[in-house]
This record gives structure tokens, C-alpha cells and sequence, in this order.
């Protein structure tokens, strides 16, 4: 038996929709209040910065608190690898931030976000326990490790608190009050073309080779410069209203290097093994996967023309960043590759899309095969640049591979900016350049990426064909 769920669309409490979903994984989502039944008002933008800012301030003070009270209590732990700032610093605030990404999606996708998001802060928290333990296994002190413990269970309750009671839901409002951007007024993504590809993959490379270089000096203010890219570039994507080749592809950019720096960090400090985050970041992307399309009815990224979708849109793009650079790593190290047969490997990989697709594999389904190829491929590559040859690299230096890809994805994107050849038409998602019409069809593009499917005006009621 299939479950019906209907949803009351976030831009029209009257506008009514049925989605069809297995009977099992109905149960799930009840079980977990995922109703994406949200009557109450999302927090602002601002409410979230606010919040964020507060978090990670407030998480790395308990840090430092808790690591100056156990050198007090414990001398003996003074000088333990795992107290210095700069090894507790990254992994604090990239896992502060990605609680804080969390927290909107959480609001959107329930009725009681906060009964949900209290049960995934103890979920996580009991998750970042496991290598702590795994620390104790190996010998370490284990005054040490019940201090990593109690900073971890710190800072799940300051990120909490903080996102709850700052960043809060406005119970009884139906429509989200949007205080800092506004609803798109176009197709916020450029047209799929060689170009995009080319550009893609050069920021795939350059993504790989800065966050390795900023990783070679001190690992807090690496972390600092690719969260601070990284806001940057959200604010710059979210703050307008219509596609951008500089704005769009700068953030890409930024979710390149900090996505690289957080899977990298899973295995390096973390210490989980390339396999496991591989596997990590596939369930992660296809979560989003699975929730895109179950609240949009489409993943064609012609359609990205609402806010909500925008932000499903970069979130994918964000976890395919870090599941390329996880599989990358996996194939070169674990499977003992190197990094040149990485290259050739998903050479070939990434035809299969093309040539799928030529033979009548939907668009979508080829688009983001090769879009999540991408990845794995740019990274490989600029490994094999950058690397010293004892590992199988070319040795031409991180910094230096930073730099000329920058430099090449700078040229790319100023011809863009010029000549504007990667704009689609105002139509090409039914919005016309007037005011509302009815919706038009999606013609599909030249190459992978393209849907027929039918999208709505983002002013009218959620109505997906299916």
C-alpha cells in the first residue's frame, strides 16, 4: 500500500498537493515528525547569522574553557596533541556551521523542528563520541579523551540553544517572512553549456589545490579563511535576485574549498577511513536528493527559480563537492591508484553520462552523474599537478596549481560576465519578463541538464507535473 502525505504548499495555505511515497518510508518520516507539514514562519536571515556567530563563539569559549580547567585538574594532560586551539578550533567551527546550515532545512521540513533537531544534535553528538572512543582504544589518556567527550556534548548544547532561542520559528505564520533576500526573479543557475563544464572542472581542481595549500600553515586560520569565503559567497549568491556569473560561480568556488576542507578534515583529524566518508557524503547527497524531490517534484536545475529550491540546489552541489573529493582520495590512496590513473579512470567515468544520455537516459539523471564526476575528476587532477612526485604527483606545488586554476576560472567567468551566453531565456522555467503568465514548458538544453517538465511561476501555486 502507498501512504499519501499531502502538503500544504509554503506560498499558498490553500494550495494543496499530493505526493505518493512507499508505505515504510511513510512510517519513518512520521516516526521522525518529517511531515513537512511547517505552519509556523521560518527565522529571518539575519536570526540565523546572529545565531551562527553566537555559536561558534560561544563553542569555542566552553572549548577553551574545558581545556584550561583539565590542564588545571590534569597537569599531566598538558601538551596533549588534541588541547591545541589550532587542532580543536577547525573541527569546532566547521561542525557549529553545518549545524547551522541544518537548522533551516529542519524547520522546513517539520512541524516540531525543535523536537526533531534536539534528538539529531544527541544523534551527532553520540556519532563524535565513536572516535573519541576509538582514541581510548588506542591508549591515550583517558582523562583526555572524557574531556574531548565533555567539549563535544559542550557545543552540541551552546549550538542548540543558540539556533533555537535566536534563529526561532514564528508559531501561527504560515508564509515565511523573507527579511534579508528575496525570492528570485529569474532562473538563478546559468544555461548548461561546454563552457559550464570546462568552468566546473576548473573549480573542482581549484577548489582541491587551495584548501590542501591553506591546510599546510595553521589549520584555525585555514578554517577561518574558508568559512569566511564560504559567507561571503552565500550572502553575495542569496542577495540577488537574478543569475550572475560572477556571484554564482565565486560561491561555487567557495563550497569547493570548504567542502574539500570538511572531508578532508573527517579522515585527517577525524580519522575515518576514505571509505567511510565516501560512503558518508552518498547518503548525505542522496538524503537531499530524496527531499528535493520530495517537496519540489523535479531536481532539473532549470527550475531553480524559488528560494527553497536554491537552497536544495547548493546544498546538492556542497555534498557533491565533498563526496568528489572523498572518492577521489579513496580511489588514489586506499585503492592504491595514484593520482595519474585516478585522472584516466574517471575520464572514462564521466563519458557515461554523455553517452547515455545519447542514447535517451534522462537529462536530469545524466546531469547530475556527470556533475557529481566532476569532482572526483578535478580534484584527481589537480593532485597529479600538485603533488611531490614521491606520491605520485608532479610535484608543481599547491599554492602554485591554486593559483593558475584561480586564474583560469577568473578568465572564464569575465567572459561570461561579457558576453552573457550562459543566461537563460526569462521563459525557460515559465517566467515570463511581464508580469504572471501561465506556466510555459522547458525546452531542454544542448547538453545534459535540460527537462521537459513543466515548472511553475514562482508566484503561483506549487503544481508539479509527474
Amino acid at each position: 500500500m502507498d501512504f499519501v502525505l499531502q502538503d500544504v504548499a509554503r506560498r499558498g495555505a490553500d494550495s494543496l498537493r499530493s505526493v505518493v511515497v512507499p508505505s515504510s518510508l511513510a512510517r519513518v518520516l512520521r516516526l521522525f515528525r518529517v511531515d513537512f507539514e511547517t505552519a509556523h514562519g521560518q527565522p529571518s536571515a539575519v536570526q540565523l547569522l546572529i545565531a551562527t556567530v553566537a555559536a561558534i563563539a560561544g563553542s569555542l569559549a566552553a572549548d577553551a574553557i574545558l581545556v584550561a580547567i583539565a590542564i588545571r585538574i590534569f597537569p599531566a594532560t598538558k601538551g596533549y596533541e588534541h588541547f591545541q586551539f589550532s587542532d580543536y578550533g577547525k573541527l569546532t567551527v566547521i561542525g557549529v556551521l553545518i549545524a547551522c546550515l541544518g537548522w533551516p532545512v529542519v524547520t522546513r521540513v517539520s512541524s516540531q523542528p525543535r523536537w526533531l533537531f534536539v534528538r539529531l544534535a544527541v544523534l551527532v553528538t553520540l556519532v563524535l563520541w565513536l572516535p573519541d572512543l576509538y582514541l581510548l582504544h588506542l591508549g591515550q589518556s583517558p582523562r583526555a579523551v572524557a574531556v574531548l567527550m565533555v567539549m563535544h556534548l559542550a557545543i552540541a548544547v551552546i549550538t542548540y540553544n543558540c539556533l533555537v532561542r535566536i534563529a526561532r520559528v514564528r508559531p501561527g505564520q504560515a508564509r515565511a517572512v523573507t527579511v534579508l533576500f528575496g525570492e528570485p526573479l529569474a532562473v538563478k543557475v546559468p544555461e548548461i553549456t561546454a563552457l559550464f563544464w570546462i568552468i566546473k572542472l576548473l573549480t573542482t581542481a581549484g577548489g582541491e589545490a587551495t584548501s590542501d595549500y591553506l591546510a599546510l600553515g595553521s589549520h584555525l586560520v585555514g578554517a577561518a579563511v574558508e568559512v569566511g569565503v564560504l559567507v561571503v559567497g552565500l550572502v553575495w549568491q542569496f542577495s540577488i535576485r537574478r543569475y550572475t556569473a560572477a556571484a554564482y560561480w565565486f560561491l561555487a568556488y567557495a563550497i569547493a574549498i570548504f567542502g574539500t576542507g570538511v572531508s578532508d578534515t573527517l579522515h585527517l583529524t577525524v580519522g575515518i577511513p576514505y571509505a567511510g566518508t565516501t560512503l558518508l557524503w552518498a547518503v548525505v547527497l542522496a538524503i537531499i536528493f530524496a527531499v528535493w524531490y520530495r517537496r519540489e517534484g523535479t531536481l532539473s536545475i532549470h527550475s531553480i527559480v524559488t528560494r527553497r529550491r536554491e537552497m536544495f540546489y547548493w546544498a546538492t552541489v556542497f555534498a557533491t563537492f565533498a563526496l568528489g573529493t572523498a572518492l577521489g582520495d579513496f580511489t588514489a590512496m586506499t585503492l592504491g591508484l595514484g593520482y595519474f590513473s585516478s585522472v584516466v579512470l574517471f575520464f572514462v567515468v564521466i563519458l557515461i553520462p554523455l553517452v547515455a544520455w545519447r542514447f535517451g537516459l534522462n537529462a536530469i539523471a545524466a546531469f547530475w552523474f556527470a556533475y557529481v564526476i566532476t569532482r572526483p575528476l578535478g580534484a584527481s587532477i589537480a593532485d597529479y599537478v600538485s603533488k611531490a612526485r614521491s606520491l605520485s604527483g608532479a610535484g608543481f606545488g599547491d599554492g602554485r596549481t591554486a593559483l593558475v586554476v584561480t586564474a583560469a576560472v577568473a578568465v572564464g567567468v569575465v567572459y561570461l560576465a561579457v558576453t552573457r551566453r550562459d543566461i537563460q531565456p526569462e521563459d525557460a522555467a515559465g517566467i515570463p519578463p511581464l508580469p504572471p503568465v501561465e506556466a510555459g514548458s522547458l525546452p531542454g538544453g544542448a547538453l545534459p541538464g535540460g527537462d521537459a517538465r513543466a515548472v511553475p511561476h514562482r508566484a503561483a501555486p506549487d503544481r508539479y507535473e509527474r
